[in-house]
């Protein structure tokens, strides 16, 4: 027991109290309490025992501190430890599985007295002030006051932190005072921040610099008040040096897919979403979407639509039904899957929705005369009388997104047919990922009978969900407000082609597949060049819409967003520690007018934020404005759609970068010039 040297004689009479020596009592006999007093230097001045025979061997009063201090270290968890999916990155720059947080282990007022009491014997008479690394040392430097008053000291302590590694960021903090100061780091396993200060700051003496707590294979040369190192005799509470301290470009962490989270600021906070850019290549297409591509292209089946769902049931990511239909290719391989997968028996075929009719269609056809089979749509399912026979149920829906009515027939199915087996016939599904494919599937399937239901698809694509606030929506509500701008009004023929292609999108209720994006001279649509690299080569010079290049960029990006869980994989990911924005040199990889709009389109607006960037905004401002000053030509095919773009603030930029990029374009064709002056007008002069 460890006290003052002002308190050992009052603490004494305490001890013998009958209060005190009841719970001496229920403490075993052959334990040995001994009292301890300290000075104002932290040096032993008096030693008593209290309770048992006086020991023949005395444990040295530095060893009794750095253990006690180790222990508390540990019991507080005072390591901030790494998880499979990302480690951390210090100020430093070296990248790490675990950093030392004092902070965490200065939890309570006795533990932090003690830590004080530690720090005593480091504190030379000389020093009057300490510069401290983190603002959690000032608990501990008042701290350290209360014990030089309780000890009559005349000493007192100043305290002014330095910062850390953010003391080499300017403005610079200036160590006014040297001869008489004392500089304490908070935690350290390299010493690199005292090397870094003697570096700066040649003057500093490295005797007057003392970490209070130390972890590593340099720990002799450095003075600590704790040594957290594992010594067999003298700190068996301690820790290994595990050497889990990386240079940035040689880390096993990173190669292993773990994610670096930069540290910041004196108090080591994680940093907020880091931006870093990504270069999308060939490899990134999800498995067999080129093949996809190319047996529904030219057949008109992708499309978009603007309106709500919920209204007219119409999805964002549109895939026509009858035109699916009518192509060959899909049908062959409908047939296909028919011949495998439909039994001689069938009870009973159940309809998704109405434009399933021509799945259940072909179904029958794929029967002999003699089974007929009833077809019911999926809301007669509730109506049905429990049917006790064992031949299967033909669920068909010819385009599946979500997968809930599929969920919802199986749930009906299972009290009106439920000794029938199931077997899903699916035209296309639209999934967020193969992982959520696979969960639906295993759903449908699962069965206590003896074999699962079935489940075949005939196509599948990756897609985001869809949603009614799409690029298209906002680009319908900015070309009413341009509309309405008076100083816009000299432009009459620009304004012209703008409300045609207003009307176009206003149609809610037909999808848009040959008129995606607006070119930059009304009639002049945007087309495909030989090369695109995510279709054979034939496909990408005959016959195809927009929706298909479209759909396309927007399955690739999903199946990005798709690998943003698996360690290791090329992601786009946007969460608290980690946001990916699509590097700027895509649109100069990708430099079809039409490819570009199409990633403008498909890219969620946080993938487009340069704003949080600097020298992706600047990058983007250059790619944009090359493209703005082209706008007559083939290589500036994108101009009108990047305009919409910052517009409806689906593309963002740093505010320095704007008033360049925005500047006009006098050769420019008129459309592109009203929506220039449309965006000064907003971006610049801040209208609202």
């Amino acid at each position: 027991m460890v006290v003052r040297d002002t308190l050992f004689a009052s603490a004494i009479s305490a001890l013998n109290t009958i209060r005190a020596r009841s719970l001496f009592d229920r403490l075993p006999n052959n334990l040995i309490v001994t009292l301890l007093s300290f000075d104002e230097y932290g040096k032993e001045k008096q030693r008593k025992t209290i309770q048992g025979e006086k020991p023949k061997k005395f444990v040295r009063f530095e060893d009794f501190k750095n253990r006690a201090l180790t222990s508390i270290f540990r019991e507080n968890d005072g390591f901030v430890n790494c998880t499979p999916a990302y480690h951390f990155q210090n100020p430093s720059g070296r990248h790490t599985g675990r950093f030392m947080r004092l902070s965490n282990a200065l939890v309570s007022q006795a533990e932090l007295s003690f830590f004080a009491f530690c720090a005593l014997s480091f504190i030379p008479e000389e020093v009057k002030v300490i510069y401290i690394d983190t603002p959690a040392l000032f608990s501990l430097i008042g701290s350290i006051n209360d014990h030089l008053s309780g000890l009559n000291s005349k000493r007192h302590l100043l305290a002014d932190n330095f910062r850390s590694y953010d003391f080499f960021k300017p403005p610079r903090f200036e160590f006014t005072r040297k001869d008489d100061a004392l500089i304490l780091i908070s935690a350290s396993s390299s010493g690199s921040l005292l090397r870094e200060l003697i570096k700066r700051e040649p003057t500093l003496s490295p005797q007057k610099i003392v970490h209070v707590v130390f972890l590593g294979k340099k720990a002799a040369s450095h003075t600590s008040i704790c040594n957290l190192q594992y010594d067999v005799d003298s700190n068996q509470d301690g820790y290994e040096c595990d050497n889990g301290d990386f240079k940035a470009g040689s880390c096993p962490l990173c190669l292993e897919g773990s994610i670096a989270i930069s540290l910041q600021g004196d108090q080591f906070d994680i940093a907020g979403p880091q931006p870093q850019s990504f270069l999308v290549t060939k490899a990134d297409a999800p498995a067999g979407l080129s093949e996809t591509i190319q047996r529904l292209a030219n057949n008109e089946i992708f499309g978009i639509s603007i309106g709500n769902p919920a209204e007219n049931g119409c999805r964002e990511f549109h895939v026509d039904p009858q035109k699916l239909n009518l192509s060959s290719k899909f049908k062959d391989r409908l047939r296909y899957i028919l011949s495998r997968s439909i039994p001689a028996k069938v009870s009973c075929i159940v309809c998704a929705d109405e434009a399933s009719s021509s799945l259940a269609d072909e179904v029958v056809k794929t029967l002999n005369k003699q089974n007929q089979p009833r077809i019911i749509g999926r809301n007669d399912l509730r109506s049905e009388a429990q049917a006790m026979v064992n031949e299967a149920v033909i669920i068909c829906a010819l385009v599946v997104e979500s997968g809930r009515s599929l969920l919802d027939i199986s749930r009906d199915l299972r009290s009106s047919y439920p000794l029938a087996p199931q077997i899903y016939i699916v035209g296309i599904i639209k999934s967020e990922s193969d992982d959520r494919l696979k969960s639906l599937r295993a759903t449908l399937v699962q069965t206590s009978h003896a074999q699962p239901h079935e489940f075949a698809q005939v196509e599948k694509i990756l897609l985001p969900v869809s949603s009614p606030t799409n690029a298209w929506a906002k680009e319908l509500l900015l070309l009413r407000r341009i509309s309405r701008t008076p100083s816009l009004a000299s432009h009459a023929n620009a304004l012209k082609d703008l409300k045609a292609r207003e009307q176009i999108l206003s149609k809610t209720s037909i999808p848009v597949v040959n008129q995606l994006f607006l070119p930059n001279i009304a009639g002049k649509e945007l087309k495909l060049q030989q090369g695109f690299v995510f279709w054979p080569t034939k496909l990408s010079s005959g016959p195809h819409s927009q929706g298909d290049v479209f759909f396309t960029i927007a399955s690739v990006l999903q199946a990005l967003r798709s690998n943003s869980g698996k360690p290791g994989s090329r992601a786009l990911i946007s969460s608290r520690l980690q946001h990916t924005l699509l590097a700027p040199s895509n649109f100069g990889r990708f430099n079809d007018g039409i490819i570009q709009a199409s990633f403008l389109r498909a890219a969620r607006p946080h993938e487009l934020n340069y704003a949080s960037s600097l020298d992706d905004s600047r990058e983007m401002q250059r790619v944009a404005r090359r493209i703005l000053v082209d706008s007559s030509f083939p290589r500036g095919e994108a101009a009108a759609e990047i305009l919409i773009a910052l517009a409806t603030r689906h593309l963002n930029l740093c505010a320095e970068h704007l008033t360049e990029l925005l500047a006009p374009v006098d050769s420019a064709p008129e459309i592109v010039q009203v929506l220039l002056a449309f965006c000064r007008l907003q971006l610049l002069e801040k209208q609202p």
